[in-house]
């Protein structure tokens, strides 16, 4: 196999993990707004098996990228155009189609991350906002000796620090 068949194998393989990412991603935003902190915590797991995989197949890419610039008598390939314009048309079809595929699901798991961050954001304020309900009671007012008001201050938690 030559590299621009490793290169159109590795997109392919990009894609699938990505998509797998994109579904995890999906799962994940139902699973925040229903607050299931247990399989939040699976799903998390889950991508991070997938991200190391593609961490993998990002440094194969580099390598076949390495042999691809030799193999093309090109001194170096910054960006997936210059592929396209190195090979014939079919391969270049083929690579174009799985870019634009990669980038499609790259731009939708970025939008489903950004929303999932809001989530996440709007559930950590809506506890912060009942946690200081919970541990702020009304202040009674008490007479001291004086006859000057004096305030309590307890709380329904006691926090050592």
């Amino acid at each position: 196999m030559n590299s621009i068949d490793q290169f159109i194998q590795i997109l392919d393989e990009q894609i699938n993990l990505n998509n797998q990412l994109l579904s995890l991603s999906n799962e994940k935003k139902e699973l925040i707004i229903n607050n299931d902190a247990k399989k939040l915590n699976y799903i998390s797991f889950k991508e991070q098996d997938i991200v190391k995989k593609i961490i993998t197949l990002e440094k194969l890419r580099g390598a076949v990228l390495t042999n691809l610039e030799r193999e093309l008598n090109v001194d170096k390939i910054t960006n997936i155009k210059q592929v396209i314009e190195s090979v014939d048309k079919q391969k270049a079809i083929q690579i174009q189609q799985k870019s634009d595929k990669l980038k499609s699901i790259l731009f939708e798991l970025e939008k489903i991350n950004d929303l999932n961050n809001k989530l996440i954001e709007f559930s950590l304020e809506y506890i912060q906002l009942n946690f200081n309900l919970l541990t702020s009671r009304p202040k009674p007012n008490n007479y001291g000796k004086k006859k000057e008001n004096s305030i309590s201050d307890t709380n329904f938690f006691d926090a050592k620090y």
